[in-house]
């Protein structure tokens, strides 16, 4: 069955829109490749940027951390030796000397 002059000027405009298309596509998917190419370096590079940035976060926190502690113990080992029961010896030995030996 033969095409009629219609539908051959349909499907000779569609034919030449596909080739119109397919140079104007073409460069243009090739830059938009690169393109995707240059956000994706950009991203990894920010997410190796980020990760770099939340370990000195983490050691600075550490460190933060453990002088805090080492702060605490000194203190708490003051507080003990300030509030440090005397000994049953030196208690003894108080109340032999009348009070004049110091317990500490």
């Amino acid at each position: 069955m033969p095409l009629t002059d219609d539908e051959k000027r349909v499907i000779l405009s569609q034919l030449l829109s596909l080739r119109d298309l397919q140079i104007i596509t073409l460069p243009q998917y090739e830059s938009e490749v690169a393109k995707l190419k240059l956000t994706v370096a950009d991203e990894q590079q920010a997410r190796k940027d980020a990760v770099t940035a939340e370990q000195l976060a983490t050691k600075a926190a550490q460190v933060e951390r453990d002088s805090y502690k080492s702060q605490m113990e000194f203190y708490q080992s003051a507080l003990k030796a300030v509030t440090k029961k005397p000994s049953k010896w030196c208690l003894f030995a108080r109340i032999l000397t009348l009070g004049i030996k110091a317990c500490h």
